[in-house]
């Protein structure tokens, strides 16, 4: 349930807004785990609760300088009896610089705001509970733990007591204006998003494997998203009846790890793993992107052997798994999109569109290990086949040294057309007739366009997790799709 209450107050030109709240949500899961020992059922409870209180000040001058701060406490039974509880404060400020007196009445532009902001929030990161409490077991896979004989008794996990709230901290700095009577509007801002002691649930990443049981989730460090965000729209209707909308944004985006936690200096947590790769394929280090890929960089196929030529990163002779680097980021320098609308009498056109620029992917979907499973062309095509031959890739005697290298890192830049859609509505004169309030008939194009270098199947790959985002594993593509329909409101 949630309460808050709010109180307005104004004194000639100065108005006090104040809200305070109060909020509360639980949900328990038991799962009973029978022994077939005769000793009790055991019974944990899974608490996944939220108990929030919050309150806000805002303040207005006139309508050209606005502040406003809040506060908000979030407590709940997913953390360690000494961590439940964090704090998040938030301030922001705007300046509508077109109210002031100086401002020209004439001026094409007709709204220019300046603001800032700067606030905390936090994220418990799909916590399963009692991450604080280790148990133990007699049963894997619902059956009894039978070691040559005897029976016995394993832990589950391993737990975590200082684990705390996962806090995003973000500054932003922007501009709103709107130009040329309200028809175009345009913003920027830039952003800082800091976030901190961030939750990884999967405690096997800092688990070694001798120790026959995980580590429950843990926070792994701190990473820093900074960048740029753009917004452009225009819309107007021209003498002929033709009205026309443009709306496009960009952001830019440079991410980086700023701390390490749980691994000892100048060392990295390993992220996802693939059958081909040992050492992992995805790592968190500091001063790089988080989660980035990691394996061998390569230097040409040998045109005599047909052998990849494997990089020796850190000099020292020898080509072994201490010379794995950094080989692609999934995270892309520009994202971008954006919206066209057209109208005329009776018809309705739109277009909306997106992509990313920089981005990496690495192809894990055909891999060595799944031998009944397509490969793609350009591995056969490309491949070397006789010495002297300048390949892209190896002979197929090799292709399998191929997967924990560059050679499956493609560029996965892509801009897609979301939608293409043309409709018309029929004449109120026509839908009373049919005793209808509103009859409109269309046919759209969705997601059925696609421009990207990309050799997969979907640039917009799907993953299993946080720690393996562009790592391209075979889920299944997005389907362009053909839709003729109606809407009718009766």
């Amino acid at each position: 349930w949630e309460n808050f209450v709010t109180y307005t107050k104004e004194i000639d030109e100065h108005s006090f807004t104040v809200l305070a709240g109060y909020s509360a949500e639980d949900t328990r899961t038991t799962t009973t785990i029978v022994d077939t020992q005769g000793v009790s059922p055991f019974v944990p409870v899974y608490k996944n609760n939220l108990v929030s209180a919050f309150g806000r000040l805002s303040y207005d001058f006139s309508g050209k300088y606005l502040l406003e701060g809040s506060f908000r406490s979030d407590r709940s039974d997913k953390f360690p009896s000494k961590n439940k509880t964090a704090f998040f404060p938030a301030v922001s400020s705007g300046w509508v610089v077109s109210k002031e007196n100086f401002w020209k009445e004439d001026s094409k532009i007709d709204y220019l705001k300046v603001r800032a902001s700067w606030g905390q929030n936090g994220s418990w990161g799909n916590l399963p509970g009692n991450t604080d409490k280790t148990f133990i077991t007699r049963l894997k896979g619902g059956n009894p733990i039978d070691y040559l004989g005897s029976i016995g008794a394993q832990i589950t996990s391993f737990a975590n007591e200082n684990l705390v709230w996962e806090t995003s901290e973000q500054l932003d700095l922007g501009v709103d204006l709107k130009a040329f009577n309200r028809r175009m509007n345009f913003s920027v801002d830039y952003y800082v998003k800091t976030t901190k002691d961030l939750i990884v649930n999967n405690g096997s990443l800092i688990t070694p494997g001798s120790a026959g049981f995980v580590f429950s989730p843990f926070n792994a460090g701190t990473i820093e998203n900074k960048g740029f965000e753009f917004e452009l729209g225009y819309g107007d209707e021209t003498k002929s009846g033709l009205t026309y909308n443009v709306n496009l944004n960009l952001s830019t985006l440079s991410n980086e790890v700023t701390e390490v936690l749980f691994v000892p200096e100048g060392t990295s947590i390993v992220g996802a793993g693939a059958p081909q790769n040992s050492d992992g394929i995805t790592r968190f280090t500091k001063g790089l992107p988080v989660w980035y890929f990691y394996g061998y960089e390569t230097n040409g196929i040998d045109p005599a052997t047909g052998q990849i030529n494997l990089v020796d990163t850190n000099g020292d002779g020898t080509v072994n798994n201490a010379d794995k680097t950094m080989i692609g980021s999934p995270h892309p320098d520009v994202l971008y999109g954006g919206n066209v609308s057209l109208g005329y009498k009776n018809f309705d056109f739109n277009v909306q569109f997106q992509g990313t620029i920089g981005n990496d992917i690495m192809a894990t979907y055909h891999q060595p290990s799944r031998p009944i499973t397509n490969k793609p062309v350009h591995f056969y095509e490309n491949r070397w086949k006789q010495a002297g031959d300048n390949a892209s890739f190896p002979a197929a005697q090799y292709a399998s040294t191929a997967y924990d290298t560059d050679l499956v890192v493609e560029d996965g830049s892509y801009l897609r057309v979301k939608q293409i859609q043309l409709g018309y509505t029929v004449p109120k004169s026509l839908t009373d007739k049919l005793h209808l309030n509103s009859l409109r008939v269309y046919m759209s194009l969705d997601d059925y366009f696609t421009f990207t270098n990309y050799k997969g199947l979907d640039p917009e790959i799907g993953n299993f997790g946080n720690n393996d985002i562009g790592v391209d594993r075979g889920y299944y593509p997005t389907p362009g799709k053909a839709l003729f329909g109606l809407s009718l409101d009766f």
